[in-house]
C-alpha cells in the first residue's frame, strides 16, 4: 500500500500503477490478478488509509426523470461525518494529503480543459415532442464560428430510457439548435432560407400520471358509495344509530364532492386549444424576441420575461416545434 502511494506521489497516474501492480503479480482485495485503474483511483482518494474514517461522502439524488445519482457532499455537510480511525493511520497523512493536493490540481487541469455550457434563457423549458422528455444543452459550434453556438438534444435514445405516458420512442436523435427555436417563434428564417414549423397551443396538457390519478379518485368514489350503502343497510337492521349513521353521509358525501371536483380538473388541463399563429399572435411573439435575446439583460430576467408572457413548455420534433401557453 505504501508503495502505491509512493508511485502515486511520484507523478503516476492510476493506469500505469494498475499496470504495474498487475505485473507484479500483486493480488486484489477479491483475489483478482488485473488490478482496474478505479480500484487504485478509489484507495488514493479514502481518507481512511490516512487515520480517518468518513460516512456519508456521497448522497443519492434523482434528476427531473426519477432517474438516482450521486452527487459529492461538501466537508461542511451536515450529512458527512469524519472520525478518527481506531486503526490509526496506514500511510503518512503529509503523503496523502499531497497525493490528493496532486490528483485534485490535475482534475482541476482537465476540467478547465473542458467546455463547460452556459446558460441559455429556454433551459427548462424544452421537451422532446417524440418521447416526452426534457431536452439537454450542449455547446456545438465548429472553431470556425466565433460565437457559441448551443444545441438541444433529447435523451430519450439512450439505454434504458423509456418515453412519458402518452409518448412513444425517439427512433431518431431528436435536436435543434436553440438560436433556431428563436427564430422559429420570432417568424424568422434559419439557415440556408428555411422556416421552422410553429405551433401555438393554450391550455396544460394532461401530465402523464393523469391516468393513474384519474383511476385513484374513480376508486376512492366507489369505496364512499359503497360505505354509504352498507351504513344505510345497518342502520335499517338497527344496528347503526342515527348520529353514526349522519356522521357517514358527511364523511362519505365530503370525499366524493372532493374527488369529483379533483377529476374536473383533470379533465379540464386535458383539453387544449390551438392558437393560430398569425397576425398579431406572431407579431406578440416577434416582440417578445426582441425582448430575450437581449444579452446585455441578466438571463433570469429574461427568463422572467418568458414566464410572464405565459409560455410553460416548447416541444420539439425538429423541424417543427410547438409552444405550450397557460
Amino acid at each position: 500500500m505504501v508503495q502505491l502511494f509512493a508511485w502515486a506521489d511520484e507523478g503516476l497516474a492510476v493506469e500505469e500503477i494498475a499496470r504495474r501492480l498487475t505485473r507484479e503479480g500483486v493480488p486484489t482485495k477479491t483475489g483478482k490478478d488485473a488490478w482496474p485503474p478505479n480500484s487504485i483511483a478509489g484507495i488514493l482518494d479514502n481518507p481512511f488509509y490516512k487515520g480517518e474514517l468518513t460516512w456519508g461522502r456521497q448522497q443519492v439524488l434523482r434528476d427531473e426523470n426519477g432517474k438516482p445519482y450521486l452527487e459529492q457532499r461538501t466537508d461542511d455537510d451536515p450529512g458527512r461525518v469524519t472520525r478518527e480511525s481506531p486503526l490509526g493511520a496506514i500511510i503518512d497523512p503529509e503523503l496523502w494529503d499531497r497525493v490528493n493536493a496532486r490528483r485534485l490540481a490535475a482534475r482541476g487541469q482537465r476540467n478547465r480543459r473542458k467546455k463547460s455550457t452556459p446558460d441559455n434563457v429556454l433551459d427548462g423549458i424544452v421537451f422532446c415532442g417524440r418521447c416526452g422528455h426534457r431536452m439537454y444543452t450542449r455547446i456545438d459550434n465548429p472553431q470556425s464560428y466565433k460565437t457559441v453556438r448551443i444545441r438541444f438534444y433529447c435523451p430519450g435514445r439512450r439505454s434504458g430510457m423509456v418515453p412519458r405516458q402518452g409518448y412513444g420512442l425517439c427512433e431518431k436523435v431528436n435536436t435543434i439548435l436553440a438560436d433556431n427555436i428563436i427564430k422559429g417563434i420570432a417568424s424568422q428564417p434559419i439557415r440556408g432560407g428555411k422556416t421552422v414549423e410553429v405551433q401555438v397551443t393554450r391550455g396544460v396538457a394532461a401530465d402523464a400520471e393523469a391516468e393513474k390519478k384519474r383511476d385513484r379518485l374513480l376508486t376512492r368514489v366507489r369505496e364512499a358509495e359503497v360505505e354509504w350503502t352498507n351504513a344505510k343497510r345497518l342502520a335499517v337492521k338497527g344496528l347503526l344509530d342515527d348520529d353514526d349513521l349522519a356522521t357517514v353521509k358527511t364523511e362519505t358525501a365530503s370525499i366524493i364532492a372532493e374527488a369529483r371536483s379533483t377529476l374536473e380538473e383533470l379533465e379540464q388541463a386535458g383539453s387544449v386549444e390551438v392558437v393560430p399563429f398569425t397576425g398579431t399572435v406572431a407579431d406578440r411573439f416577434a416582440e417578445l424576441v426582441d425582448g430575450v435575446s437581449d444579452d446585455e439583460v441578466p438571463i433570469e430576467l429574461r427568463k422572467t420575461l418568458l414566464r410572464d408572457f405565459g409560455i410553460t413548455r416548447i416541444y420539439v420534433d425538429n423541424p417543427s416545434i410547438r409552444v405550450e401557453l397557460l
